[in-house]
C-alpha cells in the first residue's frame, strides 16, 4: 500500500469524524466512543456471539448493532450485552439472521458489490454517506449507521438496490438529531 493511499485513508478518516462530531458535542461524541468501545469489547468476551460480524454504532447513547449472525438467540445474546451497558439509552437490532456459509469466491465477489454499494452512496449523497456500513453476504446488503434525514437514508437503499449483484438490502440505518 502506497503512502498516498495511507494518507487518503487517514483524511476520509478524518472527514468521517469531523462530519460526525458536528452533529454532537465533545462531551457526547466521548461518551459515545465510551459506550461503542464497551459493548463492542463485550461482545469480544460473550459466547455465543461473533463479534467480528456485529457492527456497533451510537448516537447521543442509542446503540445500533448491525451485521449477519447465525442464530436467534445470538442476536437476542447481543441485544441484552447492549442494553446491560452504562449510558445506552435504546438498542436497535439491524442484525440479520443469516446460517449460510460463503465460499473463498462468494466473500470476494460480496466484497466487490459492498465497494460499489459504499461508491455508489458516496458519491450521491452527502458527506454523511461516510457514516453508513455496508455489509454483505450472497448479495444481501445491510446498511447501517445514522444519517441526518429520512431523505438520505431512503437515497441510500435506493442507491444500494440499483447496484448488480444486490439481492436484498436491508435499510437499517437510523435519523440521528
Amino acid at each position: 500500500m502506497g503512502t498516498a493511499t495511507i494518507l487518503l485513508g487517514f483524511a476520509l478518516l478524518a472527514l468521517h469524524g469531523c462530519a460526525t462530531q458536528a452533529q454532537k458535542s465533545a462531551g457526547e461524541a466521548f461518551d459515545d466512543t465510551v459506550i461503542a468501545s464497551t459493548v463492542k469489547s463485550k461482545l469480544i468476551g460473550t459466547k455465543g456471539v461473533s463479534a467480528n460480524d456485529i457492527n456497533v454504532e451510537v448516537y447521543k447513547g442509542r446503540v445500533q448493532l448491525a451485521g449477519f449472525v447465525g442464530s436467534a438467540s445470538a442476536k437476542q445474546l447481543a441485544v441484552d450485552v447492549a442494553k446491560s451497558v452504562a449510558g445506552v439509552t435504546s438498542v436497535s437490532d439491524g442484525m440479520v439472521i443469516f446460517e449460510e456459509t460463503r465460499s473463498a469466491g462468494e466473500t470476494v465477489d460480496d466484497g466487490v458489490i459492498a465497494s460499489k454499494v459504499k461508491t455508489s452512496i458516496t458519491q450521491a449523497a452527502t458527506g454523511k454517506a461516510l457514516d453508513i456500513n455496508v455489509e454483505v453476504r450472497k448479495g444481501n446488503v445491510i446498511l447501517s449507521g445514522f444519517v441526518p434525514s429520512a431523505e438520505l437514508k431512503a437515497k441510500a437503499g435506493d442507491l444500494a438496490s440499483s447496484v448488480t449483484g444486490v439481492v436484498n438490502v436491508y435499510n437499517n440505518i437510523d435519523i440521528g438529531t
